[in-house]
């Protein structure tokens, strides 16, 4: 392709790859700014916001700025590649701060994958539900948008430790094996709670009530926001220097600090535990949670609410600097169908919803979309929906579709081989060795068909007597198995929505803790060359095994640490044996036989203590 035309442009450089403020013409401004926590600095696998002055507009004008004003970005690279990204109104450019609902900025946010010169150039038409068109050239140019253009200049990014966004880590993506795995080449592994699905029903957002009787109880409160998670017991986690915003619009009035809660939320679980992802419902209208809503009113459909999405972004930027990954799912069973529009899901109300989500939220290089949980939507009805977002998205991010029960074996022989989706998320009450049957059957399914699936446990069973049950009954049997990852359901015996109620995930005792161990010991190793091999394992009935035959071996067995014998004959060499406590973490210590040689079946020993309770033990080529 020919170079981006250019217009005549000046620019200010605060200092090397910083934010810029490019002037087009006599009056109008474009800002190019980084992300909120490094908002003067441009750097890989952050967020660029370009920002234009345009036409002003109300979230709830007659004419939709969000259906009949379309904004496109195209970006080109250092390399050549070239990404297209949607943008969306932003008010008054702040409005996740100020409570703004209208304005004349317009914005495009936008992940660069590489260090160095970057050109861009601005699309913006006006029409009758211009923006889910699917030709980006639908009605007509709009001055003084459309054709502007410029350069920005991007840094390496300057994170470290947790951070997704560090040189380390960046986009993760199903890059055609069965993890996940980061821009870097290392594999990631999904592992958090599944609860509380209705995590945006948050009193710190602007406009969000609750029109139901489900979630955590808060009396003496006005009765829109008495069953809003508050996550009283974080505030505590929040430490100085998190992002935060005030609420400007809740029964009190301005309602101070009011994200402070949600960040230490996220800090009690990434910086503290380790977990590295959270299942979150983005439109919950009709459904258990009946909270969670992007637009301005519980029953609109099509006006997006701006400063409460800018305030989603921020909780969504955070959790990527805590090293949480996103499952953001878009419909639930209730409401499958509360989009549906001209008769079939994919009409012009679902297509606006997928293109502001993907506008708003697509650079971020942590989350997988998800069709919906528990859905009834059919196999064609999927794949449909699966294509449009691949459409939109720049990126190329997991998509995925959630289910259960009976429903699993015809939606997955019917998905399997499409190139749409890449991870399963499947609820379930599997455990024990029926959990490597199925992993490992779709993991070949999928590979057969050409397009291997990241097999994902998404609310998987659970009560809140038995943690120690899940970690050894479904968590680590799922990740031992090949399963690239596990998010874990919690239910009072005599109750159904607790899914809906946990606001302090301090009542779930060890299970952050312990996922966190699971999930960031196992990525140290080669996932993505090993399978699972419970056929070398002897004499081991509640024994997992996931191996790279002849170099790597991870062993966990359910009951105990003594008794591990695993087939070495056709691998040869020294090997390493060392052992993992799965309850509380620790360093990789030596049990009773420090290594073991191939070309025979080998006793791998007892661990180094409490050996009548569960173990993993690794097995590695010397």
């Amino acid at each position: 392709m020919a170079s981006l035309p250019r217009v005549p442009f000046c620019l200010i450089h605060l200092f090397a790859a910083t934010a810029l403020l490019i002037a087009v013409g006599p009056a109008r401004a474009v800002e190019v700014r980084g992300s909120d926590d490094s908002p003067d600095t441009l750097m890989r696998w952050h967020r660029v916001s370009l920002t234009f002055d345009g036409p002003t507009a109300s979230e709830t004008d007659p004419s939709n700025p969000c259906f009949n004003y379309r904004l496109d970005v195209t970006l080109r690279g250092p390399s050549g590649k070239e990404f297209t990204v949607p943008g969306f109104f932003a008010a008054d450019g702040n409005a996740g701060r100020t409570g703004a609902s209208s304005g004349d900025k317009w914005r495009a946010n936008f992940c660069p994958n590489e260090v160095g010169d970057w050109t861009w150039q601005a699309s913006f038409r006006e029409g009758r539900d211009v923006a889910i068109a699917k030709d980006p050239k639908a009605g007509q140019p709009r001055k003084p948008i459309d054709g502007q253009s410029g350069t920005f200049t991007v840094a390496e990014s300057n994170k470290s430790g947790r951070d997704i966004r560090s040189p380390d880590k960046g986009l993760i993506l199903n890059r055609g094996e069965h993890f996940l795995t980061f821009a870097s080449g290392k594999p990631f592994l999904k592992g958090g709670p599944g609860v509380p699905e209705n995590m945006l029903g948050y009193f710190g957002f602007d406009n969000t009530t609750s029109e139901n009787k489900r979630g955590p109880v808060y009396e003496d409160i006005p009765q829109e926001e008495k069953y809003l998670h508050r996550y009283a017991g974080h505030t505590r986690d929040w430490e100085p220097g998190d992002p935060d915003w005030d609420r400007n619009d809740g029964p009190e009035g301005t309602r101070k600090n009011a994200g402070r809660n949600f960040i230490g939320m996220l800090n009690f679980l990434g910086r503290q535990n380790g977990v590295t992802s959270l299942y979150i419902m983005t439109m919950s209208v009709q459904d258990d949670g009946d909270d969670t809503y992007p637009t301005v009113a519980h029953a609109d459909k099509e006006h997006y609410d701006v400063s409460k999405l800018d305030q989603w972004e921020t909780v969504f930027t955070h959790a990527e600097s805590v090293g949480i990954f996103m499952h953001l799912l878009l419909c639930e069973a209730s409401n499958d169908m509360y989009y549906n529009s001209e008769g079939k899901p994919l009409g012009r109300i679902r297509k606006l919803f997928f293109r502001q989500m993907l506008a708003r939220f697509g650079h971020h290089v942590a989350f997988q979309l998800d069709i919906g949980e528990e859905h009834d939507f059919t196999i064609p009805q999927v794949k449909e929906q699966a294509a449009w977002l691949k459409m939109l998205d720049a990126y190329d991010h997991p998509i995925s579709s959630h289910n259960r029960g009976p429903k699993l074996e015809a939606l997955w022989s019917g998905l399997v081989g499409d190139r749409n989706i890449d991870m399963t998320a499947v609820q379930s009450g599997l455990g024990n060795q029926k959990i490597y049957q199925f992993v490992k059957k779709w993991r070949e399914k999928s590979a057969d068909a050409g397009a291997p699936l990241v097999i994902s446990g998404d609310e998987i069973h659970g009560t809140m007597t038995d943690y120690d049950k899940g970690r050894v009954e479904k968590m680590w049997p799922w990740y031992l198995s090949g399963g690239g990852g596990y998010e874990w359901y919690l239910k009072k015996p005599e109750s159904h929505n607790y899914d809906q109620e946990v606001d302090d995930y301090r009542i779930t005792k060890q299970m952050p803790k312990q996922i966190g161990i699971a999930v960031n010991e196992l990525i140290k190793l080669p996932l993505n060359a090993m399978a699972p091999h419970n056929d070398l394992l002897k004499g081991m009935p509640n024994g997992f095994c996931l191996a790279q035959p002849g170099e790597v071996y991870a062993i966990y067995d359910q009951k105990k640490g003594r008794g591990f014998r695993l087939d070495l004959t056709d691998a040869q060499g020294e090997f390493e044996v060392k052992w993992l406590n799965p309850r509380s973490g620790g360093p990789w210590a030596t049990g009773s036989v420090a290594a073991v040689s191939g070309g025979k079946e080998a006793d791998l020993g007892e661990a180094p203590d409490t050996a009548d309770q569960d173990w993993c033990c690794i097995v590695r080529k010397q």
